[in-house]
């Protein structure tokens, strides 16, 4: 390879990497160099030989190119075309180019170009080589002293003239080739955010001091354009992409502090394409704290039509935390569109006397992804829902929640902040929950029950307010005082019927009375919801009322099948009738009740089709019943056993290995 593709002048070697990196070098063609760079300036015979360094078999070929000199080292990846023979110059796919040449060369690359040496004044003659028709170049001088120069169409130049460097100084040019300009402003220690936020354009990365504090009300004003702008912490990631942020990580990280009860940052009407990466957003230390730490939109009548919605928003990775001591009101508003939250610690949302919530949204409408975070809040977790919509007919739908750490600290019993549950939805349509865990709570600002899907028409002004068309699967719920409240109609104001509701493939573990007050049970279903499917589900009480209760207008369309629980006191149960086909002819009529497993429960009271084992024999299924493994064993009875023909209770994929009670210390991702 090195005789065949590369100048005897080149210097490379091939990278130490793992077994598996070196079997991806020899069977797909995509390797390491290390390419030692002794001069600052470049002859360009790396790029003749980039366009040639493709392995005859590779669909695809990769370089990682680490350049090492006195400046520090940089790492580049180059995508390289598919076949061999001339080529047009390789793209940059990430990072920026680094050569001290000409740029005229470069100038098809569409992408960020930095040469990089020491200032001699011939910058300007290299920026004409270039015939660039339109872009933007940054000069940046020792100690992040930055200039930004325009090439304007036709190739004409507008330069502010740095004062004379020193002859060691060293000295860069950002190049844009592309019509969509992209820069990178750094705000240094003390430097002006709100105005590097007024001048960024799409594409644009605003970079913040490592481990600086900015403290400020902070607006996301609205630009036209499809690229995103980036706000982030300079220099390498503490936490690689799709991971999740955590306390210790951040302490590196820049940090957004309100001075009083406005939000950190907030964004204008209709902003959009904006994202917040690795980034520390802080409430205030005084008074009650701050009220909305991360304004995403507006639940108020400033944002009352649809075209006001700022939209297209992403939270990457950020620390996003109330002050310990006094809490905030809501550490996330998302009053917007086509937003996610992503791999971020989002705690100390707490308030005494009022609900709190890590994530709430109001006035937005979707769709929302919130994935892979820890959320803590005192009130709801998170929530959609809860105050009526200032723009009409408006109902939050396209949600997500998936694959995050939904939590209270235990530690919060011995405090006075206001308790009520986990998850909320008032006001939501198409909602999926899915792989997450749900856990601690209790008796205090409510009953204890966990996840409530409860339809509220909250101020009398949203009669259209609605939730249908949920799928809560594959999650653990734990340590709660009930599992779940599904409340047909509201009842204060008019409002639509909550309606098809999936809850299927979940582990309910140490849902119970005894530990976390309310009555234990597993399903609250009041106010006539209609269309529930509640399906292979596992529900582990040890000291609860029942399974269900129900009150109020009649269910209609209720399927209750493949779940394993505990009869407890009342089994299945609604006010003013017996257990079982009491309640059930009252409150369910025409129901699919098969399949299940009610332990202790008197057969002659249930339909037939379902299994009543002793408790002993209950406990006896499960691979590990104490320590929360509820995989059935393999001589079970209740394998296959299904009316669709798989095992009964919630799927392997979450009843295997199930964490231990943490109750004792603070949930960590």
């Amino acid at each position: 390879l090195r005789r065949r593709y590369f100048p005897a002048d080149v210097n490379w070697r091939i990278e130490q990497g793992s077994a598996l990196d070196r079997e991806y070098l020899t069977s797909l063609g995509k390797f390491d160099v290390v390419y030692s760079w002794g001069v600052l300036h470049h002859t360009g015979k790396m790029y003749d030989a980039l366009e040639n360094a493709i392995l005859p078999t590779a669909p695809l070929g990769k370089l990682f190119i680490a350049i090492y000199n006195d400046l520090g080292t940089r790492t580049e990846r180059w995508r390289v075309p598919a076949r061999r023979g001339p080529q047009p110059p390789p793209q940059l796919d990430r990072g920026r180019g680094t050569w001290d040449e000409p740029l005229a060369r470069h100038r098809r690359l569409g992408r960020r170009l930095s040469v990089r040496g020491r200032h001699t004044g011939s910058d300007l003659r290299l920026l004409r080589e270039a015939r660039i028709s339109t872009g933007d170049a940054e000069m940046r001088r020792c100690r992040s002293r930055m200039q930004r120069v325009r090439v304007r169409p036709g190739g004409g130049l507008s330069l502010r003239r740095p004062r004379p460097a020193a002859k060691a100084a060293l000295a860069a040019i950002c190049l844009w080739a592309s019509p969509l300009s992209a820069a990178t402003i750094v705000v240094p220690a003390g430097g002006d955010l709100h105005m590097a936020l007024t001048n960024a354009r799409p594409g644009d990365t605003i970079a913040l001091a490592r481990g600086e504090t900015y403290v400020g009300n902070f607006t996301l004003p609205q630009k036209d354009g499809a690229q995103y702008i980036t706000i982030t912490t300079e220099g390498p990631d503490t936490v690689a992409e799709n991971e999740r942020m955590t306390p210790e990580a951040a302490r590196q990280l820049a940090k957004l502090r309100s001075p009083n009860n406005q939000s950190v940052i907030q964004t204008a009407s209709g902003a959009q394409h904006w994202r917040l990466a690795l980034l520390e957003l802080q409430g205030a230390a005084s008074g009650s704290g701050t009220d909305q730490i991360l304004a995403l939109g507006s639940s108020g009548p400033s944002q009352n039509a649809v075209a006001q919605v700022p939209r297209d928003l992403v939270v990457d990775r950020c620390y996003i935390h109330g002050d310990s001591l006094v809490g905030a009101k809501r550490c996330v508003a998302l009053d917007s569109a086509a937003t996610t939250v992503t791999g971020s610690y989002i705690s100390d949302c707490k308030r005494i006397g009022q609900d709190a919530q890590a994530i709430a949204g109001f006035n937005g409408p979707g769709p929302f992804t919130v994935s892979n975070n820890y959320l803590e809040g005192s009130g709801e977790n998170i929530m959609f829902g809860g105050a009526d919509p200032a723009i009409p007919n408006l109902v939050p739908a396209d949600i997500r929640i998936t694959g995050n750490l939904i939590s209270k600290p235990v530690s919060w019993r011995n405090e006075r902040w206001t308790v009520k549950n986990l998850v909320e939805l008032k006001n939501a349509r198409r909602v999926t929950i899915s792989h997450n865990i749900i856990q601690f709570n209790w008796s205090g600002g409510q009953s204890g029950v966990g996840v409530l899907f409860t339809v509220r028409n909250q101020d009398g002004g949203c009669p259209w307010c609605q939730v249908e068309d949920v799928v809560f699967e594959y999650n653990l719920l734990q340590h709660a005082g009930g599992g779940f409240s599904i409340l047909g109609f509201d009842d204060n104001h008019p409002s639509q019927q909550t309606r098809n509701i999936t809850i299927r493939n979940n582990v309910l573990a140490d849902i119970d009375e005894k530990n976390w007050g309310g009555n234990g049970y597993a399903f609250l279903l009041v106010g006539g919801a209609r269309d529930i499917t509640i399906d292979h589900n596992t529900i582990v009480q040890e000291h609860a009322h029942g399974v269900v209760l129900a009150d109020g207008p009649r269910v209609l369309g209720l399927s209750f099948t493949n779940n394993v629980a505990r009869h407890n006191d009342y089994g299945i149960m609604g006010s003013d009738h017996s257990p079982g086909a009491d309640t059930i002819s009252a409150y369910f009529p025409a129901a699919e009740i098969v399949a299940n497993v009610i332990a202790d429960g008197d057969p002659a009271r249930y339909p037939r089709g379902n299994r009543f084992p002793s408790s002993a024999e209950f406990r006896a299924q499960f691979v590990s019943y104490e320590t929360g493994d509820y995989r059935l064993v393999p001589t079970s009875a209740w394998k296959r056993a299904g009316s669709d023909g798989e095992d009964l209770g919630a799927s392997p994929v979450i009843a295997a290995g199930l964490p231990k009670d943490p109750r004792s210390s603070r949930p960590q991702p």
